[in-house]
């Protein structure tokens, strides 16, 4: 009788432990989804800023993105948003106004399937389809290919799956992101800066890519070479699409007094 006392004791301590090791594990699941869905809002589905000025109707959370954001809200004032890859890399970043808005956007090439799109006080969870899109050369320098850099205007293709609504835009964007971790590894490198680069305007008249980029282009950009290698990094990655025969790149609309050695 003494010995299945124990039994059913130790039966009872054990489904104790089990419970509160479970209890804990999950706290701390749960933890991290909230800070992901602390501003999300059930009954409607939407994610709405601590303050109430930013409300985010689409995406969705854990909406699959193939290539393409999709956004749509309202803001009460300006504001920026990131999205973002699970290496945090960042895949777009957008300067929104006050007001409804209701538009979509490529982004450049996700290394990651999990993502979210960051915005004010709160994020979004997302996913990506890495599958999906045209497959598209991406141009950078490589130091391991040519070890003393002596070739400035020679530049390197690496893959990306961009969106085919806009494959060349897209293409451009995954060049601003630069190369990934692996690609680094081989030797691949940038000569880009590593600021935000904006994106002006874009279009392709006539077998021309015209190309405005922000400012953040040629700051603290020195040397001939390293112009050289920008020019080329953008011109190969444009002139790979048959509907592009040559590249106009300009910098806050100015075409002349730009990139200098």
């Amino acid at each position: 009788m003494f010995i299945q006392k124990n039994y059913i004791a130790n039966i009872i301590i054990a489904v104790i432990i089990i419970a509160i090791v479970y209890a804990l594990f999950y706290q701390d699941i749960y933890k991290s989804v909230d800070s992901d869905l602390k501003n999300y809002t059930s009954n409607t589905g939407v994610f709405i800023s601590s303050d109430n000025k930013i409300t985010i109707e689409q995406p969705k959370a854990g909406d699959t993105l193939d290539g393409i954001l999709a956004l749509k809200g309202r803001s009460e004032e300006p504001f920026t948003l990131n999205l973002k890859d699970g290496n945090n890399t960042i895949l777009l970043t957008l300067n929104l106004e006050a007001g409804d808005f209701e538009k979509e956007y490529v982004y450049a090439s996700p290394q990651l399937e999990k993502g979210k799109l960051e915005i004010a006080d709160f994020s979004i969870p997302v996913n990506f389809n890495l599958i999906s899109g045209q497959e598209v050369k991406v141009f950078f320098s490589n130091i391991s290919k040519d070890p003393e850099l002596k070739n400035c205007g020679l530049t390197y293709p690496v893959i990306r799956h961009t969106s085919d609504k806009n494959p060349s835009l897209s293409a451009i964007i995954s060049l601003l992101v630069g190369p990934n971790k692996e690609e680094k590894m081989q030797g691949y490198f940038t000569n880009l800066p590593l600021r935000i680069i904006k994106i002006n305007n874009f279009e392709i008249k006539k077998g021309i890519a015209y190309i405005d980029f922000s400012q953040e282009l040629e700051i603290g950009v020195a040397g001939s070479c390293r112009v050289e290698a920008i020019r080329s990094q953008i011109t190969e990655t444009l002139t790979q699409f048959e509907n592009v025969e040559s590249v106009v790149i300009s910098i806050e609309n100015e075409t002349e007094a730009i990139l200098q050695p």
